[in-house]
C-alpha cells in the first residue's frame, strides 16, 4: 500500500540516527521494519493482560470460626449478648 505520512520533528530526526548508523536499510525497510516491531509489542501486552486469572478463595461453610451457631437468636446473644431483646 502507498500512502502520505506525516511525521514529527523528534521521530523524523529519529528515524534518520537510525538510518545513519546502517545505511545498507533504505528508509522504507527502516520504517516498516519498526513499525512491525512495535505492533507485535503491541499484541504481545495486550494478549498478556487479556490472560489475567482471578481465583476464588474455598470457604468451607461447614466450621464456624465462633463455635456452634445454628441460629439467628444465638447469632444474637454471643454477639450482644442473652439479653439482646
Amino acid at each position: 500500500m502507498r500512502t502520505t505520512l506525516t511525521l514529527e520533528p523528534d521521530v523524523a530526526a529519529r528515524l534518520e540516527e537510525c538510518q545513519a548508523a546502517d545505511l545498507s536499510v533504505s528508509f522504507k525497510e527502516l520504517v516498516n521494519g519498526l513499525l512491525r516491531m512495535g505492533l507485535a509489542k503491541r499484541e504481545a501486552t495486550a494478549r498478556k493482560t487479556a490472560v489475567k486469572r482471578f481465583a476464588t478463595k474455598v470457604f468451607h461453610g461447614r466450621k464456624t470460626m465462633l463455635g456452634a451457631i445454628t441460629s439467628t437468636h444465638d447469632m444474637l446473644a454471643m454477639a450482644e449478648g442473652e439479653d439482646f431483646r
